[in-house]
């Protein structure tokens, strides 16, 4: 019996059941079926059956192939009932679940979206496989496979998300990624090696030898990669540094980094001192070793020798050279990577980079001529001023001790660094009497900028008023999301620095709003008049729109009695202009955004001034506030 005949015909059937059955007559695809259908009613006589049925269809009038066509599709749905299937033949055995223990839960339906979002194409599939790992369905042995599939997915922070779920399900898993491993696999394979070094640690040592021994340049890198945690191997990879590949390079000079020997030393600081230092610096900065710290002080102290002698001749910058210049800025940078390194691992600085660093620093007035080819945010920077950062990190009281004593030394060329090591270690008082005279004459000058780049990264609103980083470049034109942001973030969480009174008063005469919006507190009404014209004039002049939320927050902030007075005025006048011209302003987008913060009680007020005029822009966005001030979801 053609079974698949008959679904063929019952897929046709069903879809002139959706269409209506007046189309059913004279339909082209059932005079399709007919021939094969009569052919097979020659041997199985319920086909015969079902073949008569259809030509009764296809010969009925519109009027009449109702009936027709319910007997036809009652007749086929019940030969397909009686011949179905709800079973597979053959034996049945027991799942490898390679030793993984998870139960299966969750329902099938529930992991399909999943599964789709691992193995398939297309956007938006991220944001499913994060929402399944909030939720927590993510452990579940029908996942394997998908997950690791996902590993050689085109879009990089799919693969690396399913590479972290994977790590979750333990050593367990090894055994699944090792086998069908492909040494000529790619990126996809790489990763799995990344994930069995993490999992096994130096237990997979002749695998690793075989993958970099056989496999492709990436698979080749990751292999290396994961020889750091086998000190045995050096000799291979001080054979696999001949590669002419600079990634395997990289890669043998990273595990290196992790042996404490004398010879791993030597060989990163052969690459360090010769042409292509750049691959050796990153092994470097992560290495604990003592050879390495040796050696690394041993090449600082050569510079500072050298910049010594130079400033003694009447040519010091030719005298120093430009290639000692470039390895001061290597020599700074894994310095500054050492002191990051250890702050992470709890470990005690190495006292030598302080006290290095300390003699350095009186240089800084040469220094300062030699520029810092870096990228990010050393961009424009100096030795000098680099070398300041460096003992900032540092993040200790006789660091900060060594920058504040600066103050007024080498042209201020570190004025910045003095002002925040001073902000960190001293009163308040103190801070104001010794810096504040720098910005008077606003910002343009040196020394002003300086100052106002640390108070920029500084100063910010208290907690409740804080938003997360660029939550919706102010809009431009859009609330839609402005009310979507839980979580609020500090420039600099980690510090509570208290400012005097005065530079809130030098900020107003200066007219830096931001500033001043963020440093006012609770009791300054002093301050209102000025905000209060900044925001009277903000409303009626375009420009930096921003600026109307900072003034919000401001008022907010210094707990202003009349807020909610300002907020109805506003509120009324934009909607008497909506009427008119059936818009809003982007000046009251931002205004909205900082209405945000009010207390829960200013929705009832809000909404009974909206009334009749929901269903205008204005009126729609402001109910968008009464609702998100009602479920309160930003910080209390």
């Amino acid at each position: 019996m053609s079974i698949s005949l008959l679904i063929e015909t019952h897929s046709e059937v069903r879809r002139l059941v959706i269409a209506g059955s007046t189309l059913a007559s004279e339909d082209f695809r059932l005079k399709k079926l007919l021939p094969q259908m009569k052919k097979a009613g020659e041997s199985v006589p319920i086909f015969a059956r079902v073949a008569d049925g259809m030509e009764k269809v296809i010969a009925a009038s519109p009027e009449g192939a109702a009936e027709k066509l319910l007997e036809l599709a009652t007749i086929i749905n019940a030969i397909l009932y009686t011949q179905g299937q709800t079973g597979m033949e053959g034996a049945v055995n027991e799942v490898d679940t390679a030793e993984l223990s998870f139960q299966t839960l969750v329902p099938f339906r529930r992991l399909k979206p999943l599964i789709d979002a691992l193995t398939e194409k297309g956007s938006g599939r991220l944001e499913i496989i994060k929402s399944a790992f909030r939720e927590g369905i993510i452990k579940d042995v029908r996942l394997i496979n998908p997950l690791i599939s996902a590993l050689e997915d085109n879009f990089p922070e799919i693969a690396e998300l399913s590479l972290d779920i994977l790590e979750k399900y333990g050593a367990a898993i090894v055994t699944v990624l090792k086998s069908g491993f492909d040494f000529k696999g790619g990126k996809g394979h790489s990763r799995r090696i990344e994930l069995i070094s993490r999992l096994k640690a130096g237990e997979e040592k002749e695998f690793y030898l075989e993958a970099a021994e056989k496999g492709d340049t990436e698979v080749k890198v990751s292999a290396v990669k994961a020889l750091k945690d086998l000190p045995e191997c050096q000799s291979v990879l001080l054979e696999l540094m001949r590669d002419k590949k600079k990634v395997i390079k990289e890669a043998c000079l990273f595990s290196l980094a992790h042996f404490d020997t004398e010879t791993a030393a030597e060989a990163l600081f052969k690459i360090f001192d010769g042409k292509d230092p750049e691959i050796s610096i990153h092994p470097v900065k992560i290495s604990c070793s003592g050879f390495v710290l040796e050696k690394l002080m041993d090449r600082a102290q050569r510079i500072l020798d050298l910049i010594i002698e130079a400033r003694k001749s009447e040519k010091p910058y030719e005298t120093f050279g430009y290639g000692n210049m470039d390895k001061l800025i290597n020599i700074l940078d894994c310095m500054e990577g050492r002191i990051v390194g250890f702050k992470e691992k709890r470990l005690k600085y190495e006292k030598e980079i302080p006290e290095f660093l300390e003699r350095l620093l009186e240089q800084a007035e040469y220094l300062h001529n030699i520029e810092v080819h870096l990228g990010g945010s050393y961009r424009g920077h100096t030795a000098a001023q680099f070398t300041a950062n460096n003992i900032l990190l540092l993040g200790t009281g006789e660091a900060f001790k060594i920058l504040d004593n600066t103050y007024g030394k080498y042209n201020n060329c570190t004025l910045e660094y003095a002002f925040e090591a001073a902000l960190r270690a001293h009163e308040s008082e103190y801070v104001f009497e010794h810096y504040g005279k720098f910005i008077q004459a606003g910002r343009g000058s040196q020394e002003a900028d300086a100052i106002f780049k640390v108070m920029d990264n500084y100063i910010n609103y208290s907690g409740h008023y804080r938003y997360v980083e660029n939550p919706c470049n102010y809009c431009y034109g859009r609330v839609d999301h402005i009310f979507e942001y839980p979580e609020y973030t500090t420039l600099r969480p980690d510090l509570n620095i208290r400012w005097d009174k005065r530079w809130l008063k030098t900020l107003i005469k200066l007219d830096e709003l931001r500033l001043v919006c963020g440093l006012v507190q609770q009791g300054d009404l002093w301050c209102s008049d000025y905000l209060l014209k900044k925001l009277e004039f903000k409303f009626k002049k375009p420009g930096i729109e921003s600026d109307i939320r900072n003034i919000v927050l401001g008022l907010l902030q210094m707990e202003y009695p009349e807020i909610m007075k300002i907020a109805l005025k506003e509120m009324k006048q934009a909607l008497e202009k909506a009427k008119t011209e059936n818009s809003m302003s982007l000046q009251f987008y931002c205004f909205l955004d900082g209405l945000s913060f009010l207390p829960r009680e200013a929705a009832d007020t809000f909404e009974a001034i909206v009334g009749e005029q929901s269903d205008k822009i204005v009126g729609r966005r402001i109910l968008e506030l009464v609702e998100f001030l009602r479920e309160k979801k930003f910080i209390e």
